[in-house]
């Protein structure tokens, strides 16, 4: 009995406490208020060598200001909360959190996930961060959309940050941040344009969500522009599956006049549109050029040949919704460029039979 005590009082001396503000000050011969100011970058008339003797302590002490007494004293909790409807679960979240951990990190935030699930009650997630203090809310979604934010719990988020990310309030009234697909639509269909296709084909998403009616929009803005006419027997509406991939393109493959190039409404859509090409007999790009939409490294990454397709900006609306939300910027619907990825799905349109070099 006495040994194992004697083992416990020797574990407990061989572990190190860690260092407090005084220590500090004990070590850089200052008092603890001198250490608390230069720690905190509040003092601006310290004498530079003050400063550098106390930040010389603190970094030998391996010392690290305590984040509750912080928030005991500036009512502050550093923490951003992210709740969202599945989009912890997503493809795409890994982007999202990223970037805006990032940023989180850069101000000397931590950020805090919630996932609410469709049919969740919003309220009980924003009570949970009420509860913790947090500074700043961001509420996201899976795909971009209108939502509904109760005005009840608005009210409840006043004096503090509120700002959605992927999504927007149909009144206009919240900060939004969101991937600008109608400029990426028109992206698209520019870049088949550019390569000299004419029959361009768009496979879009579920009729009626945002996304593809943004992305048909800016389709039609680039036809427009060339002076291209807007052919409906061109266009289809898919459910962002694959198995609509390959059924749409099917269908416009067997039209009297076939499409040359089919911009899709997803890069899912894509797989299944490749499938559709490679059983009629026909070649991706010799015969029919693909250009894709996302980005989606789990798909692209193993199409053959390489799909070309437009990035949505998943880090950068991370990024920008929460250095938006600390620094207090004013911000009304932010739209996010999507950029092309050039690959090797998008090549000239094949010349008519006959036609000679």
């Amino acid at each position: 009995m006495v040994g194992d005590q004697g083992g416990e009082k020797g574990e407990a001396a061989g572990r190190q406490r860690r260092p407090i503000m005084k220590d500090v000050a004990d070590k850089a011969g200052v008092s603890r208020t001198t250490v608390s100011l230069v720690l905190s970058g509040r003092e601006a008339r310290i004498p530079e060598t003050t400063r550098l003797r106390v930040e010389q302590a603190a970094r030998a002490l391996n010392f690290r200001p305590s984040v509750a007494a912080q928030q005991l004293r500036t009512s502050r909790s550093r923490m951003v909360g992210l709740v969202s409807d599945e989009i912890a679960s997503g493809p795409f979240a890994g982007g999202l959190i990223a970037g805006a951990q990032a940023s989180a990190r850069e101000r000397d935030h931590a950020l805090v996930v919630m996932n609410s699930g469709r049919e969740g009650d919003l309220s009980v997630d924003v009570g949970a961060l009420e509860d913790r203090g947090a500074d700043a809310l961001i509420f996201a979604t899976v795909m971009t959309r209108p939502v509904r934010i109760p005005s009840r719990l608005v009210e409840r988020l006043e004096g503090r940050g509120l700002l959605l990310l992927n999504c927007f309030d149909e009144r206009l009234e919240l900060p939004a941040v969101l991937p600008d697909d109608r400029r990426g639509g028109a992206a698209a269909t520019e870049l088949a344009l550019a390569q000299g296709h004419r029959r361009i084909a768009l496979l879009g998403g579920e009729r009626g969500t945002w996304p593809a009616m943004e992305r048909l929009a800016g389709y039609s803005d680039a036809l427009a522009k060339h002076r291209l006419r807007f052919d409906k027997a061109l266009v289809r509406h898919g459910n962002w599956h694959a198995d609509s991939g390959y059924e749409q393109a099917r269908h416009v493959l067997n039209l009297r006049k076939p499409p040359t190039v089919l911009l899709c409404g997803n890069d899912r859509m894509a797989l299944g549109a490749y499938d559709a090409i490679k059983e009629m007999g026909l070649r991706v790009p010799e015969d029919v050029s693909v250009v894709g939409y996302d980005d989606q490294q789990e798909i692209v990454g193993f199409m053959r040949p390489p799909l070309t397709t437009m990035r949505i900006p998943y880090y950068e609306m991370g990024e920008y919704a929460v250095a938006a939300i600390l620094d207090g910027a004013r911000v009304r619907r932010e739209m996010l460029h999507c950029e092309p990825v050039l690959r090797a799905s998008l090549a000239k349109p094949p010349r008519p039979a006959g036609e000679v070099s």
